[in-house]
């Protein structure tokens, strides 16, 4: 078997000595072939696979965050467009008594909420 030498500062020495006593090995040899494995193993796991960035993290969830929103929001356009359009060309299906936009505005809010929350728990 070829044998292979490098030079290490004494904290690292002192950190392999230390896992060698937790692991119970017989040599530091042992020990320090299972880190030199491990550490090829986590090595070409990453080469394969690299880490996603906190920034790019961020912006999949925002995306993940905008796709689950969008249909609701459509949702809601459409239900405010024909709501209009019925109040447009039918002026018994405004509210009585709503003279002041304001409440007729809340009226119709009131019935794309409605309709939104029960299409999304259907």
């Amino acid at each position: 078997m070829p044998k292979a030498y490098c030079y290490l500062n004494q904290k690292t020495i002192d950190q392999l000595e230390s896992i060698k006593k937790d692991e119970g090995h017989d040599s530091s040899s042992q020990t320090m072939k299972e880190m030199i494995e491990l550490g090829i193993k986590v090595y070409l796991h990453n080469k394969d696979n690299p880490a996603v960035s906190e920034d790019e993290k961020r912006r999949l969830e925002k995306e993940e965050e905008l796709n689950r929103q969008h249909t609701t929001h459509l949702l809601r356009l459409l239900a405010v467009s024909a709501d209009i359009f019925r109040c447009v060309y039918d002026k018994n299906k405004l509210p009585e008594g709503s003279i002041n936009a304001d409440d007729h505005i809340a009226a119709l809010k009131k019935k794309v909420d409605n309709f939104v929350d029960g299409y999304i728990n259907n």
